[in-house]
């Protein structure tokens, strides 16, 4: 009796993708996107602000993650290698749009004290998320988006962890700073 993939470890299911063909190896990609792809999909909306960016990213990482493992590319972390392969195409995207950001320091609002709906709040906090450095708003999103640990994201991100908590904690604090005008004081809570 052959055991649901539901059931297998991420190991396991990459195994089967890797020696199996037909069904079993459909079942087990079915698995593995299951597992994944929410996290991955509000990782890459965050970091590009486009939905479809987002889901046309989320697409690629996966046709590339079965296409590894098909090729025996050993994959010892399936979740980290997932977050890689998202991230350099997210980054590599950044670049080809040639986008340039604001500026930090020449952000303004003009809007403080003033009633907001959840809209104007999404779109302030992409605006702040999107002022912050690269590397900073990637740590942030990880952290406070997908709940990773430092040593989650440095070992994503390929830098230590001593990195990644400055990029947080200078985020954060950029954040704060953005949004401050738009809470009374007592609203605003640390992020």
């Amino acid at each position: 009796m052959q055991t649901r993939p539901t059931l297998q470890s991420d190991a396991e299911l990459i195994a089967t993708i890797r020696e199996r063909s037909g069904r079993e190896r459909e079942m087990a990609c079915s698995e593995i996107y299951s597992r994944y792809s929410q996290k991955v999909y509000v990782y890459c909306r965050r970091i590009l602000d486009d939905s479809r960016s987002a889901e046309d990213i989320l697409q690629e990482t996966f046709v590339r993650l079965v296409k590894s493992a098909q090729s025996d590319v050993v994959i010892e972390n399936v979740h980290s290698f997932i977050f890689r392969i998202a991230r350099n195409l997210c980054l590599n995207m950044k670049r080809e749009r040639r986008v340039e950001l604001i500026e930090f320091e020449e952000f303004s609002h003009s809007n403080s004290g003033s009633q907001f709906d959840n809209q104007d709040l999404k779109e302030v906090l992409s605006l702040s998320l999107n002022i912050l450095p690269d590397d900073h708003r990637e740590a942030v999103v990880l952290q406070l988006y997908n709940g990773y640990s430092y040593d989650e994201i440095g070992t994503m991100m390929n830098v230590p962890v001593t990195t990644v908590r400055n990029w947080v904690v200078r985020a954060k604090s950029k954040l704060r700073a953005t949004l401050a005008p738009y809470f009374d004081n007592d609203d605003l809570k640390p992020l």
